[in-house]
């Protein structure tokens, strides 16, 4: 009998296993389960959020880009500096075939004279004879234009001269040192005593 009462007391001393979420009570399952919603539908909203910021920058630059090219293409003119030799020209164009002197319509035409400011005397009238056979020899190429479109250079007998440059020409035993004294368009004039030279650009048609 003794036996029995004991092993009744054992099986009544034992405690019922249960699980842990047993313990829990149904409030606190309830508010975990809406904080776990809410972190999910938050995480939605945050990653829609910085897509949509995304798109919407892609859109407003696509907008600007459309702007930009809609506008009108505007040019504006700039003036560049005008450097010494870099705007020179050539009045009397070299490859031109209206300067072409094989095709003179006018040969006989003189290219150029000579102006006496003396007396007339034998010495002078001799010294004449001389400077128009060199007038008559020498040839005037090309006038050289600034970038304003002023003659400045004349290209005489193989040589470059500008105003005050002189021009050494032998003509039988005697010498002649021409000064260039003015550059025209179409002609130059060069000085020896009180006598004018004057060269003109050959008239081909």
């Amino acid at each position: 009998m003794a036996e029995m009462v004991n092993h009744k007391n054992k099986m009544t001393n034992k405690k019922p296993v249960t699980g842990g979420l047993q313990n829990i009570s149904p409030k606190v399952m309830a508010m975990v389960v809406l904080l776990a919603v809410m972190a999910i539908l938050w995480g939605r909203v945050l990653l829609k959020g910085k897509g949509g910021l995304a798109a919407a920058n892609a859109q407003n630059q696509i907008s600007a880009q459309e702007i930009v090219s809609d506008s009108p293409l505007q040019i504006e003119a700039v003036e560049l500096p005008v450097l010494p030799g870099r705007n020179d020209r050539v009045s009397n164009g070299l490859f031109g075939g209206e300067n072409w002197t094989a095709f003179e319509l006018n040969p006989d035409t003189p290219r150029g004279g000579v102006k006496v400011g003396g007396t007339g005397d034998s010495a002078e009238l001799a010294h004449r004879s001389s400077l128009e056979r060199i007038a008559e020899r020498l040839k005037l190429e090309a006038v050289i234009c600034d970038a304003q479109n002023r003659p400045f250079q004349a290209f005489v007998d193989d040589k470059i001269l500008s105003v005050g440059s002189t021009l050494t020409v032998q003509e039988g035993p005697d010498q002649f040192v021409l000064m260039l004294e003015e550059i025209s368009e179409k002609q130059v004039v060069f000085s020896w005593n009180e006598m004018s030279v004057i060269l003109k650009m050959a008239e081909t048609f």
